[in-house]
C-alpha cells in the first residue's frame, strides 16, 4: 500500500508541474530562470517516487541469491577439480618414493609415475593458466592488433594434438584455403583455436575431428567440427556460461569456451554453436578481416 500511495504522490506531482509550467508565460526572465529550476529539481524528486521499488524487493533478493548460489558452485567445483590434480600427484610422488627406495627399483614403474606426475603438473598449470586468462579477458575493452596467420595456427595447434588423437584413435582433418593476413591478436586467436579443437578432441572417443579456414565475404571463417557426444538443446546456452561443465567426469573448469567467446567478441565476431546429441558439434567463427 506505501508504494502505491507513493506512486500517486509521484503523479500528482508531475501533474502539478504542468499545471504550472503553463502559467509562466506571465513571468519575467529571472522568474522563469528561477521556478525553471525549482520544476526540474521537484521533477526528478517526483520521479524517484515513482521509479522507487520498481524491481520488487523479493524478485531482487532471488536473483541476488541465484548469483551468490552459481558464485559456490563454481568456488566448489574449480576446488575440486585442484584437489583432484593435488592428489593424484602426492600419491604419485609417494609412490615413486617407495619405488626409488627398493634395493631393486623397476625402470619401467619409475617411468610411468613420473609421466603421471607430469600429466597432471600440465593439467594444474592448464587449469591455473586458464582461470587467470579468463580474469584477464574480462577486464579487457580491447586488444592490440597485428597481422595474424591464420592457417599457420590452426596447423601448429593440429600438430599440439596429434599425439593425444591418435591415442584415441581419431583422425584431425583439416582444410585450409588460401586466405588473406586478418588483423587481431595472434596470442588470442591461438588460444581460441586451441581451446575449440582441445574441446573436440576430448569429447571425441570415435570418428574425426574436420578444422576448416576460408575467406568468407570481408570475414574469416574458422570452422571446427567433431563426431562426439554432442549437446543437449537445452545445454548449449549453458556453454558460455564461466565456470559450467556439462561433463563432470571430463578434466577442466568450464572457462574455456567462456574464453573463446570474449576473444571473438574482442575482435568484433561472431561465434555459433550447432550440435546433435550422440552425433557431434559444430563451432563457426566469423571474424572481420579488416585487410592490413
Amino acid at each position: 500500500m506505501g508504494i502505491i500511495i507513493q506512486k500517486m504522490m509521484g503523479w500528482v506531482f508531475i501533474v502539478g508541474l504542468l499545471i504550472f509550467f503553463s502559467g509562466l508565460s506571465s513571468l519575467n526572465l529571472a522568474e522563469k530562470l528561477l521556478a525553471f529550476f525549482v520544476i526540474i529539481s521537484i521533477g526528478l524528486f517526483a520521479l524517484r517516487l515513482i521509479t522507487k521499488d520498481l524491481i520488487p524487493r523479493d524478485k531482487l533478493e532471488m536473483e541476488i541469491k541465484k548469483v551468490d548460489e552459481l558464485k559456490s558452485d563454481a568456488i566448489r567445483d574449480v576446488s575440486h577439480e585442484f584437489r583432484n590434480n593435488i592428489s593424484f600427484i602426492f600419491n604419485a610422488v609417494g609412490l615413486l618414493k617407495d619405488e626409488v627406495e627398493k634395493s631393486s627399483p623397476d625402470k619401467r614403474r619409475i617411468r610411468e609415475l613420473f609421466n603421471t606426475i607430469s600429466m597432471y603438473s600440465r593439467r594444474f598449470e592448464s587449469q591455473i593458466s586458464s582461470i587467470l586468462q579468463f580474469g584477464m579477458l574480462e577486464r579487457m575493452e580491447d586488444t592490440e592488433k597485428e597481422k595474424v596467420d591464420v592457417p599457420a595456427i590452426i596447423n601448429n595447434v593440429v600438430k599440439e594434438h596429434g599425439e593425444v588423437a591418435k591415442e584415441k584413435g581419431l583422425k584431425i582433418i583439416t582444410k585450409i584455403e588460401k586466405v588473406p593476413y586478418m588483423l587481431g591478436n595472434s596470442e588470442l586467436i591461438r588460444t581460441l583455436v586451441r581451446n575449440l579443437v582441445s574441446n573436440a578432441v576430448k569429447f571425441t572417443d570415435k570418428g574425426c575431428v574436420r578444422i576448416a579456414c576460408k575467406k568468407q565475404d570481408n570475414d574469416m571463417m574458422i570452422l571446427v567440427e567433431d563426431t562426439g557426444v554432442g549437446i543437449k538443446k537445452e545445454n548449449i546456452e549453458k556453454l558460455f556460461r564461466p565456470y559450467s561443465k556439462l561433463d563432470p567426469l571430463k578434466d577442466g573448469i568450464g572457462v574455456g569456451l567462456v574464453i573463446c567467446k570474449k576473444i571473438v567478441n574482442l575482435h568484433k565476431g561472431t561465434i555459433k554453436v550447432e550440435s546433435k546429441l550422440g552425433k557431434g558439434t559444430k563451432f563457426t567463427i566469423l571474424i572481420p578481416i579488416r585487410a592490413c
